[in-house]
């Protein structure tokens, strides 16, 4: 026995819409949806587990759709832990047999049952068993799977460095060749979930898992192969771009330098950061028309080129009274390492939020997707991260289509946004406010690669150094050392005004064994 006439279809269903098949059924003049993981398991026991006689696959389809159907209509009931309360008088109406159906589930394992409470006067309650949809269905890919030939062919012969990345960075690229390499047996040993697919997925599904699998599974195996890649453009962000930070970094827990692991200590909340680093400097900008700090002055003068006019509007802007007053709250924040959970309080009233099946606090809302240029729902595992998304939104939201956060934040911190919208509308073309982030990343590739960096590699010529942006790594031998050298240089660079840092170590946390 077969499924027929299904199509794909999208359902909404605990707060996120999932991948779906629909079926119209005849007899009772009424369309079914159900996630398509469910359509597929029942497909799959009917083959394996003979049903009941006179079992219609159409009648399974809309019983089983009653778990999502029914909280769809009544959105305001609460659902103990997802079970949805049915009523037996109800589907005896549809089927006289309907029991024989709920048992044939249980018996497949595609649902689980809460049996009808008297004290609450409940219904027998149910919920689709994605937990062992889940486990009968994982599979893992076959690394003979991918193909190979490809990306051997198009390995390259030498290494991808290009000038202004060499003549400016060669004493963090020196260290690439003589002894960077990736732990490549444990990286796949380790990195199983990766490559873990489930047969009852979706095919659209399924078909972006592979392609996931396979761009993982090649930056692994290129890193293997030490096809070194490095670019640094003045005209763009002036970041240094390498193999190293486009890594992801459950692939970066497996990198080593001949043989010894490493670890990193990050600026927290760097792009906040360099902006209050900025705005102390406006607050100082001379009356002959120049930052007293010559290293910003020519980031400026780079970016914006000779807008007099409009470096001293900011100037007047940062010694405004109320300026001063939100600015002293936002540093304060950023200084001390509490700013996400200070935006987290200024939107505290806005914040879209809800408890999934387990017990977790999930906050999800719709950002702006560069790659599809469409609004796309992310979800976010408590509201830190959640924050963490809407700071850097904060900062470089084009004022044309400005975000729902950009104008909350803006009835709380006018000042404080006339003082960015001024470094975001330098001129009339539409894509002006992309200077603004451009000087933050200026300034701290500047500060991460032209100083501080530079100094530590002639006073300790033998530290090994790599860069991830706003983050500097060494050997774990060398890592107590480079902490105290960054924290005394952060401290020169910023004339008094250290950022908080922290420590990250990339290696896996799991001890690797052999398996045979």
């Amino acid at each position: 026995m077969k499924l027929k006439h299904l199509n794909n279809a999208n359902l909404k269903f605990n707060g996120r819409t999932l991948k779906a098949q629909s079926v119209f059924v005849k007899e009772l003049n009424w369309k079914v949806i159900l996630p398509t993981k469910v359509v597929n398991f029942l497909a799959a026991k009917i083959e394996e587990m003979k049903p009941f006689k006179n079992f219609r696959g159409e009648i399974a389809l809309y019983f089983l759709s009653l778990i999502s159907s029914v909280p769809a209509r009544k959105k305001d009931a609460n659902y103990f832990k997802g079970f949805v309360p049915l009523s037996s008088k109800i589907m005896e109406k549809i089927k006289y047999n309907y029991k024989d159906y709920w048992d044939y589930f249980l018996s497949i394992g595609i649902i689980e049952k809460l049996n009808y409470s008297t004290n609450q006067k409940k219904s027998n309650s149910f919920r689709y068993n994605y937990k062992n949809i889940k486990m009968q269905g994982s599979d893992y890919l076959n690394f003979e799977t991918f193909d190979f030939s490809k990306l051997k062919e198009n390995t390259l012969k030498y290494n991808s460095i290009n000038l202004e990345a060499q003549t400016t960075c060669r004493h963090l690229l020196e260290w690439f060749d003589h002894g960077l390499h990736l732990d490549f047996p444990q990286f796949l040993n380790e990195s199983s979930k990766n490559f873990k697919i489930n047969k009852f997925d979706d095919p659209r599904d399924s078909e972006n898992k592979l392609m996931e699998a396979r761009s993982f599974y090649y930056s692994g195996y290129d890193f293997h192969l030490q096809n070194w890649r490095a670019t640094r453009n003045i005209e763009s962000d002036n970041r240094l771009h390498t193999n190293l930070t486009n890594l992801d970094k459950d692939i970066r827990k497996y990198v080593r330098y001949q043989g010894e692991e490493i670890k990193s200590l990050d600026i927290k909340n760097s792009q906040p950061y360099f902006l209050i680093l900025f705005i102390e400097e406006t607050l100082n900008y001379s009356k002959e028309g120049k930052y007293k700090n010559e290293r910003l002055e020519v980031i400026m003068r780079n970016i914006y080129g000779n807008k007099s006019t409009m470096f001293e509007r900011l100037s007047q802007c940062a010694n405004n009274e109320l300026f001063m007053k939100e600015f002293e709250v936002i540093k304060g924040s950023i200084l001390s390492g509490q700013y996400y959970e200070f935006l987290g309080n200024v939107f505290e009233d806005t914040l879209p939020s809800y408890i999934d099946t387990n017990g977790i606090e999930i906050y999800q809302d719709k950002f702006f997707c560069k790659n599809s240029g469409k609004l796309k729902t992310l979800r976010f595992s408590g509201k830190r991260n959640l924050m963490k998304k809407v700071s850097m939104q904060l900062l470089y939201t084009p004022l044309s289509k400005p975000s729902k956060y950009y104008e909350a934040f803006k009835t709380k911190f006018p000042m404080m946004c006339k003082f960015m919208e001024i470094l975001k509308t330098s001129s009339e073309e539409i894509d002006s406010y992309k200077k603004f982030p451009k000087l933050l990343q200026h300034f701290e590739a500047d500060c991460v690669l032209d100083f501080v960096t530079k100094k530590i590699s002639v006073k300790h010529p033998e530290m090994p150094l790599f860069t991830i942006h706003d983050s500097i790594a060494t050997t774990w031998f060398w890592f107590d050392l480079l902490e105290i050298e960054v924290q005394n240089l952060l401290l020169e660079y910023s004339n008094g005004i250290p950022p908080i840092s922290e420590s990250e170590i990339w290696q896996s946390e799991i001890p690797y064994e052999n398996v045979a």
